[in-house]
């Protein structure tokens, strides 16, 4: 199959790690990740990654040897539009970007001036 233009081979028959990787590539097409650091460095990236093995684990076709036998089966799942499915549904479970999320009770505030002044304040309702 081919990832970003570039040509990717795995072991093929009764074995399903490189098809689990290949899977995991077609998903990958659909993410920008942050390119000028490594993924262990950013902690949006490694969840992403997190996320994306599993999902490509929740795949359970991959683990039934009669689907590894139809080269037919394989190939329509090594496809960009495939990839994008496993994507949206990693896609959907990320946080989503920006402040925090607002709980139902409590809130915590903390603020700091110029001179390095800081105050903090929670705010609790029926504690």
């Amino acid at each position: 199959t081919s990832y970003k233009g570039y040509e990717v081979f795995a072991p093929g028959g009764r074995t399903f790690g490189g098809l689990w990787a290949l899977i995991a590539l077609k998903a990958l097409e659909n993410w920008d990740p942050h390119l000028n650091i490594h993924f262990s460095s950013s902690v949006e990236d490694l969840e992403v990654l997190v996320r994306l093995s599993r999902e490509v684990d929740s795949e359970t076709w991959i683990y039934d040897m009669a689907n590894l036998d139809n080269p037919n089966f394989i190939g329509s799942k090594l496809t960009r539009e495939y990839g994008k499915k496993i994507w949206d549904r990693v896609h959907a479970k990320l946080p989503s970007i920006g402040g925090p999320t607002i709980g139902t009770h409590s809130y915590h505030v903390i603020v700091a001036d110029d001179e390095g002044n800081v105050v903090t304040g929670t705010n609790t309702i029926n504690s």
